[in-house]
């Protein structure tokens, strides 16, 4: 069922679920794909490279159109009053044939979309979008070294809640509108950092005049573990599969 006028051009509304091929828990958009007449733009789940399992998300463009793609999650519950709270938002990523010279260009980037959302999407409830932020990666590199091709590297940011009214939290993987070439995502996930206790023990030192030559540090452990390309501590980041061979893993509670 298209929900167009039949001149095209008036939209009052989409497809009834137009998102059946996605995998559970997403869904997409780019400009009329309702209408199936983009023939350079692929957004699905295929089983031509995966980082684990045997599927990822496949999202590629071969035209110079200025056309968003973008793969939306559905909405994640956070705490209730949580500004402040920073949480490593990560996914595997490998890259196909990129255009070296575009790279410069942040309109041809690659990246992710978080958008904070004021209520959990329910009956009657909406969007209730509070603001959205992207997290475009650097790929420079790939130009000053000619690279057309990127292997699975893990790409990382830390998002920081803005709000107390802030309840939930949607991720997007995307391009933005010039991009030429082929992307994988798989293994996306989202983890609370815990704040960690770290010290010098102060021992008394009688001669006050006496300069020690020695120090002991206790408790040294790394606040942020993630890092592209290491598998963070299993201590920090707890993972939960949302179904065989999914792209997704995610975890919002705190660890």
């Amino acid at each position: 069922m298209y929900g167009r006028k039949p001149d095209g051009w008036d939209w009052v509304g989409s497809l009834f679920n137009n998102s059946f091929n996605a995998n559970e828990g997403w869904f997409y958009w780019w400009k009329d794909f309702e209408l199936g007449t983009n023939q350079y733009i692929t957004a699905t789940v295929s089983s031509e490279a995966a980082y684990s399992g045997s599927k990822s998300l496949k999202l590629a463009e071969w035209d110079w159109d200025s056309d968003e793609v973008v793969w939306i999650s559905d909405i994640y519950e956070l705490p209730v009053k949580g500004k402040g709270k920073k949480y490593v938002l990560s996914a595997w990523v490998k890259i196909d044939s990129l255009i070296p010279d575009s790279l410069d260009n942040p309109s041809y980037s690659i990246g992710f979309t978080w958008t904070w959302h004021t209520r959990v999407v329910g009956p009657n409830t909406g969007w209730n979008e509070k603001r959205a932020e992207d997290y475009k990666f650097d790929l420079k590199f790939m130009k000053d070294q000619g690279l057309t091709k990127l292997g699975w590297t893990q790409f990382a940011t830390v998002i920081t809640v803005p709000d107390d009214d802030v309840v939930g939290v949607s991720v997007r993987a995307r391009f933005w509108p010039l991009f030429y070439g082929k992307v994988y995502y798989d293994d996306f996930a989202l983890a609370q950092i815990s704040d960690i206790v770290v010290g010098v023990d102060d021992k008394p030192i009688a001669d006050k005049g006496f300069t020690p030559n020695r120090y002991e540090l206790y408790q040294n452990y790394p606040i942020f573990p993630v890092v592209p390309g290491k598998r963070a501590g299993d201590s920090m980041i707890s993972k939960r599969k949302i179904q065989k061979d999914s792209f997704l893993n995610i975890s919002s509670s705190p660890v």
